[in-house]
């Protein structure tokens, strides 16, 4: 299988996905449809987990970061993907969907 281009909306609304998911049970896992991967996320003691299965060589790639920084990272990638979108598109900034996810970029 060959990995095509990733929307950056795609990719920060399934950090998005995964964060909320963790906030919930703390675990997320999500499937990529257009790629075959799966991506294990796990929030414990202050740091976000990730493995990630499946791709092009069949190997896993684990990795971490402190969760603090996850997600401040997951909220300037929302929000500078929704900028860029709106800025491409205005009509979307009526989207009640993507005006939530500006909230939650946000912060409130």
């Amino acid at each position: 299988m060959t990995n095509g281009p990733v929307s950056i909306l795609d990719f920060v609304l399934m950090l998005q996905a995964a964060r909320t998911t963790m906030r919930r049970g703390g675990t997320s896992e999500i499937e990529l449809s257009d790629r075959g991967d799966q991506w294990s996320f796990s929030r414990q003691r202050g740091t976000v987990w990730l493995r990630i299965r499946g791709g092009h060589d069949g190997r896993g790639i684990n990795g971490s970061c402190p969760a603090e920084e996850f997600d401040q990272l997951v909220d300037q990638a929302l929000a500078d993907a929704l900028r860029l979108l709106f800025w491409q598109q205005p009509a979307l900034r009526r989207n009640k969907y993507l005006q939530s996810l500006t909230s939650q970029a946000a912060g409130t």
